[in-house]
């Protein structure tokens, strides 16, 4: 199967860019594709995932696009990512300075981000 999109990307309608591209992907594949990182940031907010195996850290960034800076603080920023057969050790927000929590929950690797102004990083050690 092959799928065509010919749409042009504008930051007005990215999600539904993004929402069309996925969809012609899963039935371009035959199924559904398993993301490999989910998140409930909000639509101004953006995730950004990193990793160096050599080193055992995956990186997580977040950028909150807000129109007017400061901006609206994003609250209870929750990631997911594919666990992969790993275990955390523990997860670090650089901006917040902070230790977060870090949880395995069956395929996934769960954090939630501190309160975001306008960014966040955090680094996730593996076992």
């Amino acid at each position: 199967r092959v799928a065509y999109c010919a749409a042009s990307p504008s930051y007005d309608y990215i999600d539904d860019i993004h929402d069309l591209i996925v969809s012609l992907v899963n039935w371009a594949a035959g199924g559904r594709l398993d993301r490999t990182l989910e998140s409930n940031a909000p639509a101004p907010v953006e995730i950004i995932a990193m990793e160096r195996p050599e080193r055992k850290r995956t990186v997580l960034h977040a950028i909150n696009w807000q129109p007017n800076w400061p901006g609206v603080v994003a609250h209870g920023v929750e990631v997911a990512i594919k666990a992969e057969g790993r275990d955390p050790i523990k997860a670090h927000a650089v901006e917040s300075k902070c230790e977060v929590d870090v949880r395995r929950d069956m395929d996934r690797i769960r954090v939630v981000f501190p309160p975001i102004k306008a960014w966040e990083t955090i680094a996730i050690d593996w076992k």
